[in-house]
């Protein structure tokens, strides 16, 4: 049997917490929303768009329908692509050009 790394803390607490995963599952879908809606308003499909942000088109589908945990350097390629600032990706509307 492998031995534990001595950096192993056990399991994410967050995942055993009901209330952060129903925001996390909120927080998902309105980024996917988001994304969706940025892409459509640039007129590209998901494979120019994952291409833009050098991700994997399946990558780029699961993050937009909210099924996968998507990371800050995804978050970033993404919003270089659409030309935004990451923040706007967590809006309620994101901008459609706002990168500071």
């Amino acid at each position: 049997v492998a031995e534990r790394s001595p950096h192993h803390h056990g399991p994410s607490e967050v995942k055993a917490r009901p209330d952060l995963q129903a925001r996390l599952k909120d927080v998902a879908a309105q980024l996917g929303t988001n994304l969706r809606r940025l892409r459509d308003q640039r007129g590209m499909s998901q494979d120019a768009a994952a291409e833009a942000a050098s991700v994997h088109p399946k990558h780029l589908q699961r993050v937009e329908t909210g099924r996968s945990n998507v990371t800050l350097a995804t978050l970033v390629a993404l919003a270089t692509a659409y030309d935004v600032d990451v923040r706007s990706l967590f809006a309620r509307r994101p901008a459609r050009s706002a990168r500071a």
